[in-house]
């Protein structure tokens, strides 16, 4: 994810095929890379910055809440309540 005024120029720079040497160091390991959404146009370089801080708040949070929902044990089988009986079973 990253601010760019071409984008496709940019995920070729990460893959090392243009405008860079060998690409960018850390995305070197993920290649190849891809465009999977572009946003904008920004009407500045700040409200693109906003944006992308913004998107990437969001998916850390859900990147947290994953990993709790992973770390909680499941309940065993005879500690789950069984269904309330209903006024019509009596």
């Amino acid at each position: 994810m990253g601010i760019a005024k071409d984008p496709a120029r940019r995920v070729l720079a990460h893959n090392g095929v243009r405008g860079a040497r060998d690409g960018a160091k850390r995305t070197r390991a993920e290649r190849p890379w891809a465009l999977a959404m572009v946003r904008g146009p920004w009407p500045s370089r700040a409200a693109a910055q906003r944006t992308e801080a913004a998107v990437k708040r969001r998916r850390g949070l859900y990147a947290r809440l994953a990993a709790l929902e992973l770390r909680r044990p499941a309940p065993p089988p005879d500690m789950i309540a069984p269904p309330p009986l209903s006024l019509c079973d009596q």
